[in-house]
């Protein structure tokens, strides 16, 4: 993976990119994220600088930290959907990449008293070092985050009902297998990004809440594939 850094000039290609809004928008919701706790989570990651080509790399997309706002509507929209079933879902975290979207449920489930449990997994492993050094930081060991391809990757440990989370982490022939696989859970699928909508719908996933916001990253919603769709 190669040296990565952020500065002033990625803030001044933001401003001259035609949305004046995105550099104090991108600093509130995700550089701000890593000053406050001193991690490192929200500089992108992309493909041409990964080093190496994990399994399906041709068919995943590079790493883009969730803004926190989005990660706060996730968790409060998804908890009270299911209500007192909150607790028996395990989370996942679907190409969890340095792990952002995981410190931040943590931190969440934590001053909500919740003991929902809380996993992730990502098929580099050099991010995944970087998500296991993070959680390492924030609450003293390093989280369930392991290094698995979304074609191999062993559902049993998480049990029969899951809260898969993912900022468009899969192109649409991946997509289709990894959920394709999931069909015998219950599963409640938050996407932030949700480029591949139609497959989701295509598989039989129902819309139960979306929030739509003013670029790409501002836009989740949430799926199931058992539930009825919400008012």
């Amino acid at each position: 993976m190669k040296p990565q850094s952020f500065g002033w000039r990625d803030y001044w290609r933001m401003l001259t990119s035609g949305r004046p809004w995105l550099p104090w928008k991108y600093f509130r919701e995700a550089h701000a994220y890593d000053l406050r706790r001193g991690t490192d989570t929200h500089f992108r990651l992309r493909k041409e600088d990964y080093g190496s080509e994990p399994p399906s790399f041709d068919l995943s997309n590079h790493y883009v930290a969730s803004w926190t706002s989005e990660v706060d509507w996730a968790f409060h929209a998804t908890r009270d959907l299911l209500g007192t079933d909150f607790n028996r879902f395990t989370f996942l975290d679907a190409g969890c990449g340095k792990g952002k979207v995981i410190l931040r449920w943590t931190e969440l489930c934590r001053a909500a008293h919740s003991t929902q449990p809380i996993a992730g997994f990502d098929y580099y492993e050099p991010l995944t070092v970087i998500a296991r050094r993070n959680h390492q930081k924030l609450f003293g060991e390093p989280g369930r985050l392991t290094t698995d391809d979304a074609d191999t990757i062993d559902f049993t440990p998480y049990g029969d009902r899951i809260i898969c989370y993912m900022y468009n982490s899969f192109q649409a022939p991946l997509m289709r297998r990894y959920l394709e696989r999931l069909r015998t859970r219950d599963v409640v699928l938050v996407y932030n990004n949700p480029v591949e909508d139609a497959t989701l719908r295509d598989l039989g996933f129902v819309v139960l809440r979306t929030k739509q916001g003013n670029c790409p990253a501002a836009h989740t919603v949430i799926y199931a594939n058992r539930r009825t769709v919400a008012n």
